[in-house]
């Protein structure tokens, strides 16, 4: 699935889920219902800034957002970089590892 795709039905879940309207979910995380409805039907894109703010207001972590795969992937990436750098590694580090 397209991950903008995925997202968006995330984020629609979540809200659906939460019992916000889409004119309330938007206001609260700084963006127009007009912005939000088109993200939600996959007509735009949601930005990295946006979807920090929906997590905030529904009360769900980013990883809410992520396929189960890249989930995977990341949490994979997360242990190897802090059992090389330990838990204060930071994008450098982060940056090192992807590459390797």
């Amino acid at each position: 699935m397209d991950p903008n795709r995925y997202i968006a039905s995330k984020v629609g879940l979540a809200r659906e889920m939460s019992g916000m309207s889409i004119a309330t979910l938007a206001r609260r995380a700084g963006m127009t219902p007009n912005a939000l409805s088109e993200s939600l039907r996959g007509n735009r894109t949601l930005t990295a800034a946006e979807l920090v703010e929906l997590a905030l207001v529904l009360e769900i972590d980013l990883y809410c957002f992520v396929e189960k795969e890249r989930y995977d992937e990341i949490v994979e990436r997360r242990r190897q970089v802090i059992d090389e750098f330990g838990t204060g590694a930071g994008m450098a580090d982060l940056r090192k590892a992807h590459r390797q």
